[in-house]
């Protein structure tokens, strides 16, 4: 029980750090690069949403397990669907703050 707690605490934590790095890369990018940002900034949103479901489709997949769960295999899977799951979040959030600087923006 308390594994289950730990494990849903570091998930929020990865969800805490993702949204704050998606912030701090959508403000950099809107800084840096505002032309080229417009022009693209949809592309992260349909990245982001592509790598969502492919990582939670891909472990709906997944009907195999053993009782312990720590085959090579299921560590990999675990292992891509926690990547995708970030990047995926990182890039919707991304865009996300990318339509709040360019709307902030466009009001001053």
């Amino acid at each position: 029980m308390g594994q289950v707690i730990i494990n849903y605490l570091l998930t929020a934590l990865y969800v805490l750090l993702s949204f704050s790095l998606s912030w701090l890369l959508a403000y950099v990018a809107i800084r840096k690069f505002p032309k080229f940002v417009e022009r693209t900034h949809d592309v992260a949103f349909l990245l982001g949403t592509g790598l969502l479901l492919v990582a939670g489709i891909g472990r709906l997949g997944w009907s195999i397990q053993t009782l312990d769960g720590t085959t090579s295999a299921e560590a990999l899977d675990q292992d891509i669907f926690w990547v995708l799951s970030v990047f995926g979040t990182v890039l919707l959030v991304f865009e996300f703050a990318i339509q709040r600087f360019l709307r902030k923006r466009d009001d001053v």
